[in-house]
């Protein structure tokens, strides 16, 4: 018996070295996510189908450019400042909202060839619909050159640089001051955060390109704390011209009271004439 057991494990040892166990990739691990949300993602889609078409300039004139195997699930934070957030927890995971919003994808990210543009619609819950879930608006955005831009692509470059990442943390969270979807996950108890820009990238951080959390959140202050500087430089200024500012609008109104006294003196000596 004992040989017989040897022989099976040596069997299969063998077999798993011959065939290896082929590795998730994006869209199985979408597929495993939305899997959860079957009746959920149903709602969506036919909320999608009774109105895309006044998205069209987002989403295409077609069901057929709507690729709803790769819509996906988008969180939103407890609080919008994330930095802050991050340094009192610790953490980014604890600032990930349970509150989300769906976005459905334009067929391969791609709308308008023309000027590269993407498009996407974000699908919101609304229980006062039929369908529990509308359209909130649509998003078009600048191509990001030969990086495919979808959840699955997207997941595929977190796997290919992080073979041992928690497949099941993956998930997309919105931070509005930045304008950025964030796909986070962790590998070794380590955070990591790969960001996509809404807009232009900034000069702190590139789209498609993987960062631990602390490192991301580091940029990302410094970036603020120079916004911050400006302001704060710009309200100093007028802190300091205050006593000027005030001068010359006094000049300005004396020099305004003077005038209409003049004019209605004018206007009397005619009207007497």
């Amino acid at each position: 018996m004992k040989k017989i057991t040897a022989l099976i494990s040596v069997l299969l040892v063998a077999m798993l070295t011959v065939f290896p166990v082929a590795a998730k990739s994006g869209r199985d691990i979408l597929a495993e996510h939305n899997e959860d949300y079957a009746e959920e993602c149903e709602n969506v889609i036919l909320a999608v189908k009774a109105n895309y078409t006044e998205y069209s300039a987002h989403i295409g004139e077609s069901l057929n450019d709507i690729d709803f195997e790769l819509m996906y699930r988008c969180y939103e934070l407890e609080s919008d400042d994330f930095i802050k957030a991050f340094r009192e927890d610790g953490n980014f995971k604890d600032n990930i909202s349970t509150s989300y919003y769906w976005v459905v994808p334009s067929y391969d990210t791609k709308i308008n060839e023309v000027n590269g543009q993407s498009g996407e619609v974000v699908v919101c819950e609304n229980n006062d619909l039929e369908f529990g879930w509308a359209i909130r608006e649509g998003i078009s955005y600048p191509s990001y050159g030969d990086l495919d831009t979808d959840y699955a692509s997207l997941c595929d470059i977190i796997l290919d640089e992080h073979p041992d990442a928690d497949s099941d943390d993956i998930r997309v969270v919105y931070g509005d001051m930045i304008k950025c979807r964030m796909f986070y996950f962790t590998e070794d108890g380590e955070e990591y955060i790969l960001p996509m820009f809404l807009n232009e990238d900034p000069k702190w951080a590139d789209s498609g390109k993987i960062y631990t959390a602390e490192e991301f959140i580091e940029n990302a202050s410094q970036r603020v704390s120079s916004s911050s500087q400006n302001d704060d430089g710009f309200f100093k200024s007028m802190r300091n011209n205050i006593d000027y500012i005030i001068g010359a609008g006094v000049i300005v109104l004396v020099c305004v009271i003077v005038f209409v006294i003049l004019y209605k003196k004018k206007n009397s000596k005619n009207e007497d004439e």
